[in-house]
């Protein structure tokens, strides 16, 4: 056994005590090699312990971070969490208050008219009073319940939409006759608050576009009716444009009322606020006309804007989808001359020729349509259900027939129906309290022309007239499916 062949330590410990390996006896060179190989084993297994150990460091190190990673990715997920909750949590708070503010606003906003209405009607029932009186106390009987009538329609509307029932119909749509309603409408409620009232057409403009006509027009007379309710002294302007390129119609309300700060503004079109309590107190309502106008303009393409400052008054834009316009149904200013003509020979009572044929069944309705078609110089012949309207038709010559759709023997769905199969082509608008999409649908499939909703204002009755029957002046009512430029 060579001395090479031993382990270090027995070398040093040798080489210490100078001796050689040679003169050791055979017995203590194979016991010091024994000694030897189990020192070399000891320490092979004590490298591969300490690189095990350093691997397993390595390894406590980098699970280590893992988890100190994991841990600071659950304590910002927390955070966040906790301040998400906070958010919803406040969110929440403010949508209760500001629901509780609606309860009670619509609570007060339908006690408040009922009062008058209540009170008033006693009144008439039971005194004495003279003409004047009556008159004074009816007109404050009519208008609290055209309040009502407004509320339920907002808080039913809100309702529709918050449900995901709102479902829109694109039809094509005649510009001028949805500005002659609107402005007929519009243009009165001016006068009677002494403002002026302009309307603006940038020409341009498309004759038809492709939208939903009932949505349009409630968009449009909500933002015209706030105008003139915001506006005691000066005027209310609309103007009308159309972006080809964007395929966008516009209509800019602008009124010189008191205007809003931008923090108003910010909160507009939020569910059941108004520009301040202030606002409720003096002018009413419950804070859901803009809301519903912008719900209803983004579900047809559009949206609604605002540019406003206190004192100064305010323009609200809205616009919608037109859908692809054909340019050759775009007209231009050079009818801008015939506009103003026709304007100017428009008054709030439009005096209009026809003969037209009234099915309603109910006494007081009859009496109310057939005192509106005297103001405005038609005559006219009322029946009680749809079958008697189906025979009326036959023997007779009509020019328009307004058809309540809920009658008995013969509603109006299927005697509007047998209209049709007869060969009839003249316009029929169905009159109905079931002012929902679905409704309105079911009566245009049945052949009706047009639909207003029950109850009807004065205004809109006449504007609806004055889009199917001449005026006196001249021309003849529209042909079933004939579109007017």
């Amino acid at each position: 056994m060579s001395n090479g062949d031993l382990h270090k330590l027995i070398k040093r410990q040798l080489k210490r005590r100078r001796i050689a390996i040679d003169d050791l006896p055979d017995s203590v060179q194979a016991l010091l090699a024994d000694v030897s190989a189990a020192y070399t084993g000891y320490d092979d297994d004590r490298e591969m312990l300490e690189r095990a150990m350093e691997l397993a460091n390595d390894d406590f190190l980098a699970a280590k971070a893992e988890v100190d990673e994991a841990n600071n990715s659950l304590e910002r997920r927390v955070k966040e969490r906790t301040e998400e909750l906070r958010l919803a949590l406040e969110k929440a708070k403010t949508a209760s208050r500001a629901k509780s503010a609606f309860v009670a606003n619509v609570s007060h906003e339908t006690r408040t008219p009922l009062v008058g209405i209540i009170g008033f009607a006693e009144a008439l029932v039971t005194d004495d009073l003279p003409v004047g009186e009556m008159r004074d106390l009816a007109e404050v009987i009519l208008n609290n319940g055209k309040h009502l009538l407004e509320l339920l329609n907002d808080v039913l509307e809100l309702s529709r939409m918050e449900s995901g029932k709102l479902t829109v119909t694109r039809r094509p749509v005649g510009l001028d006759p949805l500005v002659q309603d609107i402005e007929s409408v519009i243009r009165m409620r001016a006068q009677d608050s002494g403002l002026r009232f302009r309307l603006n057409k940038h020409y341009p403009l498309p004759r038809r576009f492709l939208s939903d006509l009932t949505k349009v027009k409630q968009v449009l007379l909500n933002l015209l009716s706030n105008a003139i309710k915001f506006t005691k002294h000066g005027s209310v302007e609309l103007d009308i444009r159309f972006d080809a390129a964007a395929e966008l119609l516009s209509f800019s309300v602008t009124d010189t009322g008191m205007g809003m700060s931008k923090q108003a503004q910010d909160e507009l079109f939020t569910a059941f606020h108004q520009a301040g309590s202030f606002v409720q107190k003096e002018f009413g309502g419950t804070g859901l006309g803009l809301h519903i106008s912008r719900m209803l303009c983004e579900a047809l393409g559009g949206d609604i804007t605002v540019v406003s400052a206190p004192g100064q008054g305010s323009t609200f834009t809205a616009s919608f989808a037109t859908g692809p316009v054909n340019p050759t149904t775009v007209e231009s200013n050079n009818r801008l001359n015939r506009e103003r003509k026709r304007e100017a020979r428009k008054t709030a009572t439009p005096s209009l020729n026809g003969h037209v044929l009234v099915a309603e069944d109910a006494p007081e309705n009859q009496k109310l349509i057939a005192y509106l078609l005297r103001q405005v110089g038609v005559t006219y012949t009322i029946v009680g259900n749809g079958q008697l309207a189906v025979e009326a038709a036959a023997q007779e010559t009509f020019d328009l027939v307004i058809m309540d759709m809920q009658m008995p023997v013969l509603d109006g769905y299927a005697a509007t129906r047998q209209l049709r199969e007869g060969g009839a082509t003249l316009p029929v608008i169905a009159v109905s309290a079931h002012a929902f999409d679905k409704h309105q649908d079911a009566c245009i499939t049945a052949g009706c022309t047009d639909f207003l909703e029950k109850p009807f204002s004065r205004e809109s009755f006449f504007a609806m007239l004055a889009v199917y029957l001449p005026r006196l002046e001249g021309g003849r009512p529209r042909e079933f499916g004939e579109i007017q430029a």
